[in-house]
This record gives structure tokens, sequence and C-alpha cells, in this order.
């Protein structure tokens, strides 16, 4: 599985201070054993937090939330799968900068505007975390 997306790791810094570090666009490419998981529970306040982010947000038609680990690394990370139109370049950053609040020091995650096949997927392991609603 591959795709162009936008890493937003969370770094701890020793003095309490918190630094998102954000990559350029970068090709990532995802071993053959990227184990996608079941969410459990949802970083405190984040699926109510986020809802009129994604109500503004008129490109935006769903957003699934998952974990995703990669194979030979211990720990997971929240997979942000969003079905909008438009650039990523555009809505990332934006996302990044809402997401941020929610998560917890040291835990990463990844933005991936999201194929057919992977909301597919999604819909069975994610979690809904928005989808618009028909005008």
């Amino acid at each position: 599985m591959c795709g162009t997306v936008k890493i937003y790791t969370e770094i701890s810094h020793p003095n309490n201070l918190v630094l998102i570090k954000l990559e350029d666009d970068v090709r990532v490419w995802h071993e053959k054993g990227l184990r996608q998981l079941c969410p459990g529970s949802l970083p405190s306040g984040l699926a109510e937090g986020m809802r009129d982010f994604w109500r503004q947000r008129r490109e935006v038609r769903r957003v699934y939330l998952m974990l995703a680990q990669e194979p030979e690394k211990p720990e997971p990370y929240w997979l942000f799968l969003i079905d909008f139109d438009g650039a990523e370049s555009d809505l990332f950053p934006q996302v990044a900068q809402a997401v941020k609040g929610y998560m917890k020091r040291g835990f990463a995650f990844e933005l991936l505007k999201a194929p057919p096949r992977l909301l597919e997927m999604a819909a069975a392991k994610g979690e809904l975390l928005f989808q618009r609603e028909e005008d």
C-alpha cells in the first residue's frame, strides 16, 4: 500500500514543550504487513471537538480513524483516512493543527487521502468520525 501523505509526529522535549514535526510531502511505502487495528478508545474529546471543524470543510465527505502498526515496530499510530476533494497540501496542515490538541504526548499520527479500497477497510475496522449529510 502506498500513498503520498503528510506525516505529523509529536515530539516530546525535556522542558514539557511539544513540537509537531511536519515532513513535506513524502511517499510512504507501507510494508505488506501493515496492520490495521480497531481503535478501541478514541483520544479524549477528539470526535466531539473536531465535529465543527469537519462541517466547515465542504470538501470533506468522510473521516475514519484507525490504529495502524508497521511490521517490526512496537508502537501503533493513529491513521486518519479522509475522503475529500482537493489537494492534501490545502487540507492537511489545518487538520494537523486541529488534531494535535487531542493527541497524547509522544504519539504519532498520519493523515491519508483515502482511496476507495481503504475506505471499505475503514468502514469495517475503523471508527467513523464524520460523514457529511446529503444536502
